[in-house]
């Protein structure tokens, strides 16, 4: 249970810092985005990324002592956070349809 409290804690700093390094990387760097749609495209990738991953992580501990809908959500939630690191992976990002995150554009 300490874990859980843990978890959670750690999970609302993932949003709010996720959410804070994703603004000021688009306002800051715009240029480096121009190849994946923009600064403004990777913004409101990345915020429905966090978004989707908080109201996954709410869920789950909402319902945190209903094991058949809390384990769902932490999983989905796990994939939902990694889904841009993973597409990012030279291997792993060709297998994928449309990767997130990455370029979509190919010189």
């Amino acid at each position: 249970m300490r874990a859980g409290v843990a978890g959670a804690v750690l999970a609302g700093a993932m949003v709010i810092l996720g959410s804070a390094v994703a603004i000021v990387s688009a306002r800051h760097n715009p240029g480096v985005y121009q190849p994946s749609g923009g600064a403004r495209f990777f913004l409101a990738t990345m915020l429905g990324e966090m978004l989707a991953f908080g109201t996954r992580v709410v869920i789950a501990v909402v319902y945190r002592r209903r094991a058949e809908i809390h384990r769902p959500m932490m999983l989905l939630a796990s994939l939902m956070i990694m889904s841009g690191s993973l597409g990012r992976c030279p291997y792993i990002g060709d297998f994928a349809l449309m990767p997130p995150c990455t370029y979509f554009v190919r010189s």
